[in-house]
């Protein structure tokens, strides 16, 4: 195969395409990357998916010589959509002690909700989708409800990549209501009021 590249169709508003690193040739069991190139706001974190193609030219090889015919065939294979989720904008993050470092940041950084979360029959499900859609590195082994728990905390830290960079805090409180319905109570703690607040808004959007 030559020319190898990539060609995405992006919608999502405000993700502007900059260009690519394509394969210049790839030979039977050879394994390389193509690469497309977007460009964001800084302060914008975009959700979707995008369409993607793999186009290349199709050569056969010469038996005798081993080499690559002149001609070729154009030709193109449907990947995978690529889809972007707010953990991907976020590094999941170890520190020492999360309640110091909770405690330093303070309330004044703070947003607090609470919310229903029917969807869900088991406290586990619910701390599962959390750790999953946000991308931060539980700790003070959180990640894992306890059998039988009525309730449980799930301790989460991660960088948000803006520019500086978000250390963000998060304690997941997931319990039965008095109706047997699975709630969570939210708090996050770090970056500015507009983040903490959006990623309140889109975890349970």
């Amino acid at each position: 195969l030559e020319n190898i590249s990539i060609n995405m169709d992006c919608e999502m508003e405000g993700l502007e395409e900059e260009g690519g690193i394509p394969i210049k040739d790839l030979k039977s069991g050879e394994s390389k990357s193509a690469y497309v190139t977007f460009a964001k706001d800084p302060d914008s974190f975009l959700t979707g998916s995008a369409a993607c193609v793999l186009c290349f030219t199709m050569k056969e090889v010469d038996k005798d010589t081993g080499e690559p015919e002149e001609d070729g065939t154009e030709d193109e294979y449907q990947l995978e959509e690529v889809v972007l989720n707010i953990c991907d904008f976020i590094e999941p993050y170890e520190v020492a002690n999360f309640h110091k470092d909770w405690d330093d940041v303070g309330e004044l950084e703070q947003h607090a909700d609470t919310f229903a979360l029917s969807a869900f029959k088991s406290l586990q499900a619910a701390a599962d989708e959390i750790v999953g859609f946000l991308g931060m590195e539980p700790h003070n082994n959180s990640k894992t409800v306890p059998p039988k728990s009525k309730q449980h905390t799930v301790l989460l830290v991660g960088r948000l990549c803006t520019d500086p960079v978000s250390k963000l805090l998060v304690k997941a409180k997931v319990f039965f209501s008095t109706d047997n319905v699975v709630t969570l109570e939210f708090m996050i703690r770090g970056g500015d009021e507009n983040i903490r607040l959006f990623l309140t808004q889109e975890l349970v959007s």
